[in-house]
């Protein structure tokens, strides 16, 4: 394969993960900046709290989902078999969520861009972490909680419940989730000054 269209999808990918939804969601329907409210985060989570209601954490999540499912639905249509392509589009998705191009560095934890990545990769598998992150959620009311689980859920989900898995599939899912755990360390250290 023409070696251009790695570099097409790294570039395509950073700038598609690269657009704050949520950011741009409060600021243009809301006149918020979400930026300085809350959490200061941009993600659904935090959307909900400072606009106040679960339906924007609905909104901005099937969102951020949808934009890195997309991308990687139409590389499976252009080249199904080629798993490094698939696997650098989905890097690149969440480095442009983590160090948005549109807010100079800054960005997201990666949650929802995960699950669209998954959904997009291993269907099955975000079809069974979605009920985990509900269950969670609402056991522990920690979206946080929920989500960090559902992440650290989702390698081992694969590798042990599949029979032939693919070693580098694994290898990006046990990176990502460890990567969005380390997005988080924020709420940890929250959690701890409050024991």
């Amino acid at each position: 394969m023409n070696i251009n269209i790695y570099y097409l999808t790294a570039v395509l990918s950073y700038f598609i993960g690269s657009i704050p939804t949520g950011y741009w969601y409060a600021k243009y329907f809301y006149k918020i900046d979400i930026t300085r409210q809350g959490s200061l985060n941009i993600g659904s989570t935090n959307c909900a709290r400072v606009l106040g209601g679960f339906k924007h954490f609905i909104i901005i999540t099937l969102l951020d989902a949808f934009k890195s499912f997309f991308i990687l639905y139409l590389l499976q249509q252009y080249s199904p078999k080629d798993i490094s392509l698939l696997i650098l589009s989905a890097s690149f998705l969440l480095i442009g969520n983590s160090f948005s191009l549109f807010l100079y560095g800054k960005g997201g934890k990666g949650v929802a861009t995960f699950l669209g990545i998954t959904a997009a990769l291993q269907p099955s598998i975000s079809l069974t972490a979605l009920p985990l992150w509900i269950a969670i959620k609402t056991y522990s009311k920690s979206s946080a909680a929920a989500s960090i689980c559902m992440i650290c859920f989702i390698p081992f989900y694969y590798y042990y419940n599949n029979s032939t898995p693919d070693n580098l599939l694994a290898l990006f899912f046990a990176s990502a989730a460890f990567w969005i755990i380390l997005r988080h360390r924020s709420n940890f250290y929250t959690y701890l000054k409050t024991r």
